[in-house]
């Protein structure tokens, strides 16, 4: 199975509670949702995970479905923080965190269970 960008910032959207499932995502919701997830590929890349995703549009296919899994969820952890806020399910963060680390990465996150919301940290520096 694969998705393309467009229904992976839609699944994001409806995970993190932001819009109900089959509800359309405003274009200016759908907007600062790509530029949300470019701005996380980015960092990821930065950190050395290997995700093979560049500068990504709307029609982009993501054919892996650990990365599809692990995109979603990181990001709909990242909009859940911006201006479209939702009480995101706890779970979800910490699924987001594991998800992100079975992709190529040299180093490992973890999430904080003490914090109420998601709050993600490196393991190695604690910080």
């Amino acid at each position: 199975m694969s998705s393309t960008i467009t229904e992976i910032i839609t699944l994001a959207y409806e995970s993190a509670g932001i819009v109900r499932i089959g509800q359309p995502v405003p274009a200016t919701q759908a907007e600062y949702a790509l530029r949300v997830l470019q701005e996380m590929l980015d960092k990821w890349q930065d950190d050395g995970t290997q995700h093979g995703l560049g500068t990504v549009a709307y029609a982009d296919v993501v054919y892996d479905g650990k990365l599809r899994s692990a995109v979603r969820k990181n990001l709909a952890v990242e909009l859940s923080k911006g201006p479209y806020k939702s009480n995101l399910n706890p779970l979800l963060a910490v699924e987001a965190v594991k998800e992100r680390n079975t992709l190529e990465t040299p180093r490992k996150l973890s999430y904080d269970n003490a914090l109420v919301g998601p709050h993600i940290y490196d393991i190695e520096t604690g910080g």
